[in-house]
C-alpha cells in the first residue's frame, strides 16, 4: 500500500516537474500560513500557553539541567557558548 502510493507521488511529481508558479504559490501559501500561526502565538500571554501536554515536564528536565541558565534574552554570543551547545543537544 505505502509502496503504491509513493509511486503515484513520484508519478505526479515527474508531471509537474520544478514548476517555479508552483514552487512560489507553496512558498507563498506557507508564508501565509506560518505568519497567521505567529500572530496566534504572539496573541497569547505566553505564561499561559501550552504548545503540548509536556510542557511542564520539558521545562522542568530543562531546569533540573541548566538551573541557572538565563533564557528571558539571549545573544548571539550565549548561543555560542559550551553551555548552549548542551542545550541543543537537550532539545535534540
Amino acid at each position: 500500500m505505502v509502496e503504491e502510493l509513493s509511486n503515484e507521488i513520484e508519478k505526479l511529481s515527474e508531471a509537474f516537474g520544478n514548476d517555479m508558479s508552483i514552487e512560489n504559490a507553496w512558498a507563498m501559501t506557507t508564508y501565509d500560513n506560518c505568519q497567521l500561526h505567529m500572530d496566534i502565538l504572539s496573541s497569547c500571554n505566553p505564561k499561559y500557553l501550552r504548545l503540548s501536554r509536556c510542557d511542564d515536564e520539558i521545562y522542568n528536565a530543562f531546569r533540573e539541567q541548566f538551573p541557572d541558565l538565563k533564557v528571558d534574552v539571549v545573544d548571539e554570543f550565549d548561543l555560542k557558548t559550551k553551555e548552549m551547545k548542551e542545550v541543543h543537544n537537550f532539545c535534540k
